[in-house]
């Protein structure tokens, strides 16, 4: 028989534990459907290895995560593998703790537009 283990996907328990928390993007990103509570939601999710933590976790990047990956690296996820991303936990507009990713810029590429010309 086959054994189904249960996804680790990344909290915001697990990065508030660390002190810089780095991700390494590990494969393109992926759309499905996810339930929260009653809803079911389109979502994007992509496999994340963080430095300090061993093994890998899924994370389900937050619009605003997405905006800034989008804003330096363009809308092509695939183009994302292998960059590092700076995890951050901030407060969303209703006041719960989110993960927020800010790429990690390297020499030469473009760095964060300002929020005027994010889409």
């Amino acid at each position: 028989m086959k054994i189904e283990l249960e996804p680790n996907y990344l909290t915001v328990e697990e990065i508030e534990d660390l002190d810089n928390a780095i991700g390494l993007i590990q494969d393109e990103t992926i759309k499905e459907t996810a339930s929260f509570g009653d809803e079911d939601k389109e979502v994007y999710r992509c496999t994340l290895r963080i430095q300090g933590k061993e093994g890998k976790g899924i994370w389900t990047p937050n619009q605003r995560s997405l905006r800034n990956l989008v804003g330096v690296w363009g809308n092509e996820s695939l183009d994302w593998v292998g960059k590092k991303i700076n995890l951050k936990i901030e407060k969303s507009s209703k006041g719960r703790k989110m993960i927020v990713a800010y790429p990690v810029i390297a020499e030469g590429e473009n760095e964060l537009p300002s929020t005027e010309e994010l889409p």
